[in-house]
């Protein structure tokens, strides 16, 4: 808290990636007129979230001689079902395999934790709606253009309208959301419209150890 009310005080706006609704209730409350708060509501779905998980583990997927020769075996039952058209036998086969990929799959809880976090993480906003001053829509997930529009749009607003009693220059901008939802890519792609020169990123921190793909300037572990 004292980091950001410095950076504050030197004129500076901040962005700061924020889920931690306790945390944003705390900055509501001791900086008020200068925290702007964005909750980004994603069109993204579970099947979706299996996808970035598979994207984002699947260079570090190994099997070992057992695991292999398993899912040799039964890809072997699959092509043989396929070619005779026997597709009883096929669809056994298949429930055999997902059952089996499903005990290999890399970080398969962390992958269902995920979907739980989002459903949860909905919930919240809802419940704390009073704490978020703007919601931007991410609903074309492949596409960042139309979600770093409603920011800057905002983010311009006031800054044209400074002088309104509302609120007060310079800001904290608080971006919200569940994983998976957007909040990165709205942060690059903020970057880009703004200018590199006029943002610096910090570190990010979270509960897990760094990782390689982590990206900028890294990741510190809490």
């Amino acid at each position: 808290m004292n980091q950001i009310k410095e950076l504050l005080d030197s004129k500076k706006n901040l962005i700061i990636i924020l889920s931690d609704i306790r945390v944003i209730r705390r900055l509501k409350k001791e900086l008020q007129n200068s925290v702007i708060t964005f909750y980004i509501s994603s069109a993204i779905n579970q099947n979706q979230i299996s996808k970035i998980q598979a994207e984002r583990y699947k260079n570090t997927f190994q099997l070992d001689k057992v695991e292999s020769d398993i899912f040799y075996h039964q890809y072997l039952k699959l092509s043989s079902a396929a070619d005779l058209r026997d597709w009883e036998r096929l669809f056994e086969c298949m429930g055999e395999l997902i059952d089996k990929w499903e005990k290999y799959i890399p970080e398969r809880d962390s992958t269902e934790i995920r979907k739980n976090k989002i459903r949860d993480f909905h919930k919240t906003y809802i419940d704390n709606i009073q704490y978020f001053d703007h919601v931007i829509l991410n609903h074309n997930l492949n596409n960042p253009s139309e979600m770093t529009r409603q920011a800057i749009n905002i983010i311009n607003y006031y800054q044209i309208n400074n002088s309104k009693p509302r609120k007060i220059n310079p800001v904290l901008f608080v971006v919200s959301a569940a994983s998976g939802s957007g909040k990165g890519m709205l942060m690059e792609s903020i970057q880009d419209v703004i200018g590199t020169d006029q943002i610096h990123i910090v570190k990010k921190e979270a509960k897990r150890n760094p990782k390689s793909e982590d990206r900028r300037d890294g990741m510190v572990l809490i």
